[in-house]
């Protein structure tokens, strides 16, 4: 019986590690940005009007790159449907962005990665 409990153990350590890890991973981290959020940043990177400054093309880059509810993409979606010159989109992308009042959003931290020697139990109880 002691045996079992043993390699049960073994096996709920690595089975903790693993998903621990893959929480820590920045890459699972990351958002699902939705498509027209992705072709509304391409449009501000390639068509930056001229009286905006690159700085404010990046910031209105990052406030694009996030995962926003469907009222929001629709939004967008809309603008990106206007029939208007590329940079006068951008422009209007611009408004929009500045009177919804979004801005960019921090990536979350993720955690450390961990080892088996990291996991400790704390109780263990066997029922029968």
């Amino acid at each position: 019986m002691a045996n079992s409990a043993y390699t049960t153990w073994a096996r709920v350590v690595d089975d903790i590690v693993e998903k621990w890890n893959e929480a820590a991973d920045p890459a699972n981290l990351a958002p699902s940005i939705p498509l027209a959020m992705h072709r509304a940043a391409d449009l501000v990177r390639e068509y930056r009007p001229t009286e905006m400054t690159i700085e404010a093309s990046e910031k209105l880059i990052d406030a694009l790159q996030a995962p926003y509810p469907g009222r929001i993409v629709r939004l967008i979606r809309s603008v990106l449907s206007t029939n208007a010159a590329p940079e006068e989109i951008v422009r209007l992308i611009e408004k929009t962005i500045s009177d919804l009042g979004l801005e960019p959003t921090l990536p979350p931290t993720p955690l450390p990665k961990i080892t088996s020697e990291d996991v400790n139990i704390i109780c263990w109880i066997a029922l029968m």
